[in-house]
C-alpha cells in the first residue's frame, strides 16, 4: 500500500509506531520524495523523534529544513498579522485562507509549510489594499483577475484575494459568489471574518478537489485532511457538510478522498480505486505536476478536438490565446470592456517570456513527452475518483 511508505510520518502524527524498524529506512528516498510534497520538516521531527540514526550529512540537511521552515513560519506569521491588522485599519474586511489556518492544528505550525500567504479581501477594494501593501514593503508582481500577487523580499509572497474561486471552475466560483453573507466576524464590530467548521472543512475539500482535477495534489493534503477531521471529529456537522458538497457536484470525491486518508491514518487496507488515488497523489508533487496538467487539459478537449493530436495542437493554441471565457475570469475589467482582450493577451506573452519562461518551455516541449494510454488512464481515474 502506497502509504506505507511514509509510515514513519503517519506515525508521528498519530502518536504511535507501527512502522518496521527492523527494516532500515532509505532515508535518502524519503528526503526526496518529502522534498517533492514540502514535507521536509515533519520527516525531521518524526526521524528524531524515532531516534532514526542519520548521517552527518543527513542530519546537517534536514535540520537546516526545519530551522528554516521555523524561521519561515516565525516572519510570514509576524506579516500575516501585521497585513490583517493594516486591512482592518483600513476599513477592509479580510479572512486568512488555507494553510495560514490550518497550521495551527500540527502538533507545530511550521510542519505545516507555506509557499504564500492567503488572504481573502472585499473585490471593490483593490486600490486601498494595493496603497496598503506598498505601504508595507510589498511589490505588486501581479494583478487582475481572481487574486492579487504580492513580494517582499527575500521570501515573503501574499495572494490576495478578491474571490475564492477562479471562474474556470464556474459551479465552484457561483458557489462562493456570495462569500461575505456567509462568513462572520471573529467577534462583534470586528472586520476580520472567519468561515464556520464546517464550512472551512467545504472550502478545504473543493480547493483540493480543483488541483487534484488539474494537475495532482501532494500528500500534504491528505494531512491537512486528517488532522482537520481527528481535530473536529466530534463537532463537524456532516448532515450540512454533505448538503454543501451536493450542491457543488462534488459528494462523491469528498467521500472517496475521506475514506482513503481515513485508511491511511487508520492501518486499513485501501480499494483498488484508494490505491490508484494514492499513486496519483504520491506522483504530483506539491500542488501536481506538469505531465498530469497537460494530460488533463489535452484529453478534455472541450472545443471540438476529437483526437489526441489535435488536442496537443490545440492545447497550445489556448496556452496561447486562451478563452476569452478564461481570460475574463483573470482579468474581470474585460467583463466591462471586452476590447481589452489584445492587451491582457500581451500581457499574458509578456508574463510568460520574462516571468515565467521556464515553464513556459517546458509546458511546450514536454508534449512530445506523453502518450494517449497513459493520459486516457488518467482521465478514467478522475471519472472513478468522483469527478
Amino acid at each position: 500500500m502506497f502509504y506505507q511508505k511514509i509510515q514513519i510520518i503517519i506515525d508521528y502524527i498519530n502518536k504511535k509506531e507501527s512502522f518496521d524498524k527492523t527494516n532500515d529506512l532509505d532515508i535518502n528516498y524519503l528526503i526526496k520524495l518529502c522534498k517533492s510534497h514540502s514535507m521536509l520538516p515533519l520527516l525531521y521531527v518524526s526521524l528524531k523523534h524515532y531516534n532514526i540514526e542519520l548521517t552527518e550529512e543527513q542530519e546537517t540537511f534536514l535540520s537546516k529544513q526545519y530551522k528554516n521552515a521555523i524561521f519561515v513560519e516565525a516572519v510570514q506569521e509576524s506579516e500575516k498579522k501585521l497585513i490583517l491588522d493594516s486591512l482592518c485599519e483600513n476599513n477592509i474586511k479580510c479572512m486568512p485562507l488555507k494553510g495560514s489556518v490550518l497550521k495551527y492544528l500540527y502538533p507545530s505550525p511550521e510542519l505545516r509549510t507555506m509557499t504564500d500567504i492567503d488572504i481573502l479581501f472585499e473585490s471593490n477594494k483593490s486600490k486601498t489594499v494595493n496603497q496598503v501593501l506598498t505601504s508595507l514593503g510589498y511589490k505588486c508582481e501581479k494583478s487582475g483577475g481572481t487574486d492579487d500577487e504580492y513580494f517582499k523580499p527575500p521570501f515573503l509572497n501574499v495572494e490576495m484575494h478578491r474571490i475564492m474561486v477562479d471562474g474556470n471552475f464556474e459551479q465552484i466560483a457561483d458557489y462562493y459568489s456570495n462569500i461575505w453573507e456567509v462568513i462572520k466576524p471573529v467577534e462583534e464590530g470586528s472586520l476580520l471574518y472567519e468561515m464556520s467548521l464546517e464550512d472551512f472543512y467545504v472550502h478545504m475539500v473543493a480547493h483540493v478537489a480543483r488541483h487534484y482535477a488539474v494537475g495532482g495534489i501532494g500528500f500534504r493534503f491528505v494531512f491537512d485532511e486528517w488532522i482537520y477531521l481527528k481535530h473536529y471529529e466530534n463537532v463537524l456537522n456532516f448532515d450540512y457538510i454533505n448538503g454543501e458538497f451536493e450542491k457543488l457536484n462534488l459528494l462523491k470525491f469528498a467521500e472517496n478522498f475521506k475514506n482513503m486518508t481515513i485508511k491511511w491514518f487508520k492501518g486499513l487496507e485501501t480499494t483498488e480505486l484508494e490505491e490508484d488515488m494514492s499513486k496519483y497523489i504520491f506522483d504530483s508533487g506539491t500542488h501536481g505536476n506538469l505531465i498530469h496538467e497537460q494530460s488533463v487539459k489535452i484529453l478534455l478537449g472541450k472545443d471540438g478536438a476529437n483526437n489526441f493530436k489535435s488536442n496537443k495542437f490545440l492545447y497550445i493554441f489556448r496556452l496561447i490565446f486562451p478563452s476569452f471565457k478564461y481570460m475574463k475570469a483573470r482579468n474581470h475589467i474585460l467583463k466591462k470592456i471586452p476590447i481589452l482582450l489584445p492587451y491582457f493577451y500581451i500581457q499574458r506573452w509578456f508574463y510568460a517570456l520574462f516571468k515565467k519562461n521556464k515553464l513556459a518551455v517546458q509546458s511546450i516541449k514536454g508534449l512530445d513527452r506523453y502518450n494517449e494510454d497513459k493520459a486516457k488512464e488518467l482521465h478514467d481515474l478522475h471519472e472513478k475518483s468522483g469527478f
